[in-house]
């Protein structure tokens, strides 16, 4: 792991501490699964994964942290049946 990668999730992680109900950007995801952008792009748009929130109709897609960890901790849970 690249020491920017590390600094991000440190980022993400006092972010998460600091304001607990910031809504999560494409950056985000990419950075809590610690994946490329084309990768968080395809993760997005599992057909099970939660549906994003749009704060104005042609904004960019955010997604509640919870909803995220909760849909991580399901795949996890079937990938290790």
């Amino acid at each position: 792991m690249k020491a920017i990668d590390v600094l991000k999730q440190i980022a993400l992680a006092l972010q998460q501490l600091t304001m607990p109900d910031r809504l999560w950007s494409i950056e985000d995801l990419q950075t809590y699964f610690n994946v490329r952008s084309t990768v968080a792009y395809r993760i997005k748009d599992q057909p099970n994964f939660p549906k994003p929130i749009r704060l104005l109709d042609n904004s960019q897609p955010r997604w509640r942290p919870q909803d995220i960890k909760d849909w991580a901790e399901s795949r996890r849970e079937k990938n290790s049946v």
